[in-house]
């Protein structure tokens, strides 16, 4: 348990916030009327809105709320309109955000922006070198909060290969095993 705001829960923010901004870019064209009772994530400077008697706790709190408002804005969309649609939008989403760096950087981003535990949770494991970037997801943390948690997959596989495509990668997976590989070495 923590006395005070470490990096570790800045990261857990951000990561909060880059979900209910990806919740806001799904739900752009309209949101169920009973949205908001799931909960609301607040927006601002953790040091300033976090109980800093209960950090962790209140940190989790937000984390199960951000994953809970992303389940049910992908089940609005895919049920409203398509799967289809919310995986474009998905991809969309990504694309956006106009990435050109290497595939270390590209790794990166992806890992300071998805609820993926906590870094020493282990769930996301980079098993990869300098020149390659090759990732294994060890535990879905995703699953309790999912009524189809292949949906989150879909949609998190869409944001990713969204942001990489502009600097010529793409992404592989195989199973649970993840690759971010050059456009060119696979067409």
């Amino acid at each position: 348990m923590s006395a005070f705001l470490g990096y570790i829960h800045h990261l857990m923010w951000d990561r909060i916030q880059f979900t209910e901004h990806l919740v806001q870019w799904l739900l752009q064209d309209g949101t169920p009327l009973d949205f908001d009772q799931v909960g609301v994530i607040e927006k601002g400077n953790v040091s300033e809105l976090i109980d800093p008697d209960n950090i962790h706790t209140w940190l989790s709190d937000r984390v199960h709320l951000a994953e809970r408002r992303l389940e049910k804005a992908a089940a609005y969309v895919a049920a409203s309109s398509s799967r289809e649609d919310l995986i474009a939008r998905a991809y969309d989403f990504g694309k956006q955000e106009d990435f050109h760096g290497t595939k270390i950087e590209a790794y990166q981003q992806i890992t300071s922006k998805f609820l993926d535990g906590m870094p020493c949770d282990g769930a996301c494991v980079f098993t990869g070198s300098d020149d390659e970037v090759d990732f294994v997801v060890k535990r879905d943390v995703h699953e309790a909060f999912w009524n189809d948690v292949s949906m989150y997959w879909d949609v998190r596989n869409a944001y990713i290969q969204g942001l990489i495509e502009p600097a010529g990668y793409v992404l592989i997976q195989q199973d649970n095993h993840y690759s971010i590989g050059d456009q060119h070495e696979i067409n």
